[in-house]
This record gives C-alpha cells, structure tokens and sequence, in this order.
C-alpha cells in the first residue's frame, strides 16, 4: 500500500536525517516535490538543538514549506517508530499543496515513478504533529463538574480519544465529603483505573497543570494506559471532525496521568474505587484554573482532608511526602 507523507525538518532533503528516508533497507520512498500546508500550523525550533516541532494549533503561524514522499508501509512504519507515534508526535492526513517537482524523479532503489503532480496541486498527506495524551479520571471526565474545561475553545484544543483504563494498579480514593477523587503514587495498590484519554495541545496542557497546581499539589506522570472503546463522535471542541489515530481496543499508549504529589498516609486507609462517579447531591466548588481553585488545592483541600480523615478514622493527620 501506498502513503504520502510530508516532511518539514530533519527528514528532508539535505537535513540530519534525510538518509532514513533514502535507505532502502527502510522501505521505499520516492521523492514528489515540495510542498506546503494548505492551512496554517505553528512550526516552532525547541531547546539548544533547535528541533522542528509542529503543533496541533490550526490558524497559528505559517503554511509550512516542506517535501512530499510517497512511501511504502514498511516506510511509513519506520517513519511512527522514528517519532514515537502516537505516545509523542502524532501523524493526521492534512491538505498539502504541491510547489514543484524534483529535478530527478528517481527512488531509493533506482526506479523512476511516473509522475503527474504539477504546481499547485493538492493532495491530502500524513503530517507528523507534536501532541500530548492526557488520561482523565474524576471531574474532568465526560459529564461531571468540570467537563467544561476540556470543552472550552479558549482553554486550547482537546479532542477525546477513548474510554481506557491504566495497565497499572494505582489507589483512587475519594477524599472528605466532597468525595473528590485523587489518585495515589503508590503503584499496585487499589485497582486498574478507568478513564477517558484526550488528545491536547501545549495550551490545554498548561491549563490543566494550572488547574491541578502541578507540580505543588498535583504532579504528572507519563504512564501506560490501554484504549477500551473510541468515542461514537470524534468532534473536538472546535466542532471539527478529527481522524483518530487508528485507536482499537485494546492498544497501549503512554498517557499524562495527574498524581496528588503529598498526601496525609492515612488516605491509604480509604476504599480504593476502580472508577469515579459523582454522587447525586454531591456539590463541588467551581474550579476555573484560577488563583481562588489553586487555593483550594494548595490549603482548603489539604484541610478538608485532614479534618475528614480525624473524623472518620479517630486518629490525627499527619503530612508526609511520597514518591514524586
């Protein structure tokens, strides 16, 4: 089978790593042209290395200038393994418009295509985007109480994956008479957690490190977690539809997972619940990723729990740190 890919950084021709796209014991790949993206995307050069990153951010920055290649499976293969798809970039077919044609239209293996492209000719192609997985298990869930802010536009982008479950056994407890659900760093304790796994953007993530205080009260961690069902509607919060990335039952990525960073030892003493749901009746107060939900975080909540567990379990709580 047949793919198009379009390269905007080290892959391309002359640049570090163009000599993956021209090894043959790669697969194949045939050189198409120049290209650029129909739609704007923010190309950005991240750390000292300056390393191309293009970011899920449609209308941002530039229509990006880059080269086409049609490659075989055995190349497009080697291609998801060079850019950890899906646990770090992710490659959507996107709108990509021809410029030229290559001087020589020869392959990796001597062979001259037969081309028809011609300037100005659109063609859809796998883009490789940089993107982050968040897996979500209380109140941010389809839903409940604060569902909200993974469907606010203004928040950055986020479009569900799936329903899935961690491949791990962590400890959720719901603490204090709000019930809010706080996942433990103690790995093999309590159960396999289930979820929704979301897709975001760099500005989604930083409201959702904002809104978990991360890294004071709440710290992320990538962790393994395997895909129970696609959504019945792939539309993100922008209403427009995306292809998910072939995501079956059953696969296994790597996924950002929002652990309680210090937590009072006597949380362990609570039931662990494999799942969250909020009980009628049950009011939390509105978090926004604000400095009033930040205080919450940082001092209400830790007192709630504290004074809950006194309550509950007879004995004084007593603050200690956990694994980070």
């Amino acid at each position: 089978m047949s793919h198009y890919v379009f390269v905007y950084g080290t892959l391309k021709t002359g640049e570090t790593n163009h000599r993956i796209m021209t090894n043959p014991g790669n697969g194949r790949s045939t050189l198409i042209g120049q290209a650029r993206t129909l739609k704007k995307w923010p190309l950005v050069l991240v750390s000292k290395y300056e390393i191309p990153c293009l970011l899920p951010c449609e209308g941002l920055g530039h229509e990006v200038c880059g080269e086409v290649y049609q490659v075989d499976d055995r190349m497009l293969e080697v291609l998801d393994r060079l850019e950890s798809h899906p646990d770090f970039y992710v490659r959507s077919q996107e709108d990509v418009v021809m410029l030229s044609q290559p001087n020589s239209s020869t392959d990796v293996e001597g062979t001259t295509p037969r081309l028809s492209t011609e300037a100005g000719d659109k063609r859809k192609a796998w883009v490789y985007f940089m993107s982050h997985y968040v897996f979500v298990y209380g109140t941010l869930k389809t839903g409940e109480t604060n569902h909200r802010i993974m469907t606010n536009p203004g928040n950055g982008r986020s479009t569900l994956i799936g329903q899935a479950r961690t491949l791990k056994k962590w400890p959720l407890v719901l603490v204090s008479n709000y019930e809010i659900p706080c996942l433990l760093p103690c790995e093999g304790l309590g159960h396999e957690v289930c979820g929704e796994v979301y897709q975001v953007d760099d500005r989604m993530l930083e409201v959702l490190d904002w809104l978990e205080s991360h890294p004071d009260f709440y710290v992320r961690s990538q962790e393994d977690v395997v895909m129970l069902s696609q959504p019945h509607s792939s539309t993100d919060v922008e209403g427009t539809t995306v292809r998910p990335s072939s995501t079956e039952a059953g696969d296994k990525r790597k996924a950002w997972v929002y652990f309680v960073r210090k937590f009072e030892r006597e949380l362990l003493s609570l039931p662990t619940v494999p799942h969250y749901t909020r009980k009628p009746g049950i009011e939390l107060p509105e978090f926004n990723a604000d400095e009033k939900s930040r205080r919450f975080l940082d001092n209400g909540f830790q007192r709630i729990a504290a004074s809950a567990l006194s309550a509950c379990i007879g004995i004084s709580a007593c603050k200690t740190s956990n694994r980070k």
